[in-house]
This record gives C-alpha cells, sequence and structure tokens, in this order.
C-alpha cells in the first residue's frame, strides 16, 4: 500500500467522511439557486417581453410605409377599409356619423366586399405576420371599440382570431380627405394595439369588458405623421376626439 493511500485513508477515518456531498450541503446548494433563480426569472422576462415590444414597433413603423406606397397610389387618402370591430360589428355605425354622410350604408358595402385593412394593404406590404404583435394575447371588442358590443378572441390571439393585432380608424378613409389635410397629423391615432395590457404586467388572456385595470393600460400607437410611440388609454381616447365639439380630424 502506497504511502499516499494510507494519508487519504488516515484523512477519511478523522472526518468520518468518505466523499460526496452531506444533505445538508445539497439543501445549501438548492437554496442558493432557488434564490437565484427568483432574482434572474424576472430578469429574464423583463428582457423577452422588451423584445417583443421592440418586435410589435417594427411591425407598426412598416405598417406605416405601407399606408404610405397605398397613399401614393390614390392621391393621399388612407385606405377605404374596416377595423375588425365594424366588419364584425355594423352595427355600431346605425346611428350614423355627424360628418360622414351615408357612413353605415357605406360600412355595410364595404363589409360586403370583405375590405377589411389587411386585406386591403396586402400588395403594400412584405409580408402578413406584420399584422402579428408577438405579445398578441387576445382581445375584445370592448377594448378596440369602446362600444357595449360582446365578442371576444375566445382563447386565441387576435391574429389568430381576425387576421390583425392592431386597430383601424375606419373613419380616415371614409372621410375621403388627403392625409395633407389632417389638422394635427401627429396627434391622430391611425393603428394602434387592440388591448391595452399586451405590454404590460398585467398581460393575461382576453375576457369579456376586460376593462378593470385601463387606468395602467399602455398601446403602440402608429399616428398620422407615420411615427409610432406608446399612449395611455387615456390619451388614446383623447385622441379620437370624441369629447370634442368638432370630432373631423381634417381641416373644413
Amino acid at each position: 500500500m502506497s504511502v499516499s493511500m494510507s494519508i487519504t485513508r488516515d484523512r477519511q477515518r478523522k472526518t468520518g467522511r468518505t466523499g460526496g456531498f452531506t444533505l445538508l450541503e445539497l439543501l445549501v446548494v438548492i437554496a442558493i439557486i432557488a434564490v437565484l433563480a427568483a432574482l434572474l426569472f424576472p430578469v429574464f422576462a423583463t428582457a423577452r417581453e422588451g423584445a417583443r415590444s421592440r418586435k410589435c414597433v417594427s411591425n407598426l413603423r412598416q405598417i406605416g410605409q405601407g399606408f404610405q406606397l397605398y397613399m401614393q397610389d390614390w392621391d393621399g387618402r388612407f385606405p377605404a377599409a374596416l377595423d375588425v370591430s365594424d366588419y364584425l360589428s355594423p352595427k355600431l355605425w346605425m346611428g350614423g356619423h355627424p360628418d360622414i354622410p351615408e357612413a353605415y350604408e357605406t360600412i355595410t358595402a364595404m363589409r360586403k366586399e370583405k375590405r377589411l385593412l389587411p386585406v386591403v394593404l396586402k400588395s403594400h406590404l412584405t409580408t402578413e405576420k406584420l399584422w402579428e404583435c408577438p405579445s398578441d394575447t387576445g382581445a375584445n371588442f370592448l377594448n378596440v371599440s369602446r362600444a357595449p358590443t360582446k365578442g371576444t378572441t375566445d382563447g386565441q390571439s387576435a391574429y389568430e382570431a381576425w387576421s390583425s393585432s392592431y386597430a383601424y380608424r375606419t373613419e380616415l378613409g371614409l372621410y375621403d380627405m388627403d392625409i395633407a389635410d389632417l389638422k394635427d397629423s401627429v396627434a391622430v391615432n391611425v393603428l394602434w394595439d387592440m388591448a391595452g395590457y399586451w405590454h404590460t404586467r398585467f398581460r393575461r388572456l382576453s375576457r369579456d369588458f376586460d376593462t378593470q385595470d385601463k387606468d395602467k393600460w399602455v398601446y403602440h400607437v402608429l399616428w398620422g405623421d407615420g411615427h409610432v410611440a406608446p399612449a395611455t388609454d387615456g390619451e388614446l381616447y383623447d385622441a379620437w376626439g370624441l369629447l370634442s365639439s368638432d370630432r373631423n380630424p381634417f381641416k373644413p
């Protein structure tokens, strides 16, 4: 027997250990790993949502470029196309519009032609996947149109259910006016997330009349001048001009 082996065995007798970890040491290691995981998981989740958010903004910018190409072909006019809420619930327009004659009749005719915005802009975009926001967990009509109509994506994303994660301000195309005639293009909402909780910590599947935390919502919005910037629920509501005596976003 070598001298080194004898020394090793003598040490094992003194310490009472034959190699490996004790149960206490394993528990300490597991606890440390658990603490590190608890610290790092939120960081990873934030980074992942940041990537999804940047992709969504990129989508809206590219769709905005598609709008510009369309307008070059149509004398500066916004697409005469329908948002999904107007397509599926045309009765929202039965009461008429203060500035658009025969708005309901026009909506009904466009609906028969299936003039949804992704269809109308198809030839001006590089891919249909631009209509899909990576953070899309679904939406309902109340989020989109602010009208008391039911209807959700029923567990699907808005893109899966309706071929678009984004809502469109249908009336812009109905005015049949040049974009250069907008009163304040930087403040006119054109396209935006169908739900305001996608990019917040309240991200979840859609539910009927799901507005209990809307004061914390944030939407990515494509504005009339082509830039993309976030807006709170209140800011998006104000952009519609619904509380103004003059809702027309165009100059007279």
